[in-house]
């Protein structure tokens, strides 16, 4: 089961590593504001041909409590990839390290394999681009990412379809307010139609209920995937090629990853070692759950 959440998760940030470059040829088009506008219309529009009025109000409510910060990630994702190809950016994978720290804080729930696959995740990216290009930029995704995550996290119980209609709503008044006019293009038109699949709505999903079901740690560790997925889109552009190293601790960054996720055997005595101030109710083995 947890395998296939995380394999979803996998397939999100592989569809936002396809969004860069997307973003980046929409961009020689219209302005960043405008593309946000744009492809967050469609994005709601998507999600109400979907889900009709079969809307979770508190869900929705949720979405919208996430949308400054989701605007405020879009906004700079879209200037990144604008300026850098979007590459710079990537280095803001890093707040997958606060998040395990947290679900230590938080849980006293310590894998030593969150931690080696974390550690090569970014060893991934390093191989990639190395530590050039470093701004405030990023360091400003890397906090928003982690602020997103840990509120994802502490919503925990939500609809996925109206979360994302609620944080598309958020996001795109937001982004109306900044607005000084939308510069509509029929590129514009098609290139926003694409992020909104891409980008705003399926990875989203996908993203979303895998928190819900695996946690923010091991749905985070799939950063790794859109590196690589953003550099091979956008290599024929940037000429930026793939190293096999980076290839190669991508699989032993999912290898360590995938070890502990075998279900154990019913004939297997488990003992879990907890931190004094964690509490387990005696409802069952499903009673504990991951706050991060």
């Amino acid at each position: 089961m947890s395998q296939r959440y995380l394999a979803l998760a996998a397939l999100a940030s592989t569809l936002w590593g396809v969004s860069y470059t997307l973003t980046y040829l929409a961009l020689q088009s219209m302005d960043a504001v405008s593309l946000i506008v744009v492809s967050y219309v469609f994005s709601i529009v998507i999600i109400l041909l979907i889900i009709g009025h079969r809307i979770n109000i508190e869900s929705m409510i949720k979405g919208i409590i996430l949308s400054p910060v989701n605007f405020a990630l879009t906004y700079m994702y879209v200037k990144v990839s604008g300026d850098w190809g979007g590459f710079a950016a990537l280095m803001s994978g890093a707040y997958v390290l606060p998040l395990i720290l947290l679900n230590y804080v938080k849980n006293g729930d310590f894998q030593l394999r969150y931690l080696i696959s974390g550690l090569l995740m970014l060893a991934t990216l390093y191989t990639i681009g190395g530590f050039d290009g470093v701004t405030i930029y990023t360091i400003a995704v890397m906090l928003l990412n982690l602020a997103y995550m840990i509120m994802l996290s502490l919503f925990n119980d939500y609809d996925e379809y109206s979360l994302i209609l609620g944080q598309s709503i958020g996001t795109l008044l937001f982004s109306i307010i900044m607005t000084r006019g939308i510069a509509l293009t029929v590129n514009g038109i098609y290139y926003g139609l694409a992020l909104a699949l891409v980008n705003n709505t399926v990875p989203y999903v996908l993203y979303t209920l895998a928190v819900k079901r695996i946690g923010a740690v091991e749905a985070s560790l799939t950063i790794g995937i859109e590196v690589l997925t953003a550099v091979l889109s956008m290599s024929p552009i940037s000429g930026v090629q793939v190293s096999p190293i980076s290839a190669i601790l991508l699989v032993l960054a999912f290898m360590v990853l995938f070890m502990d996720l075998r279900p154990a055997s019913e004939n297997e005595e488990i003992t879990m070692h907890k931190l004094p101030w964690c509490i387990i109710d005696d409802k069952g083995p499903e009673a504990y759950h991951s706050l991060i």
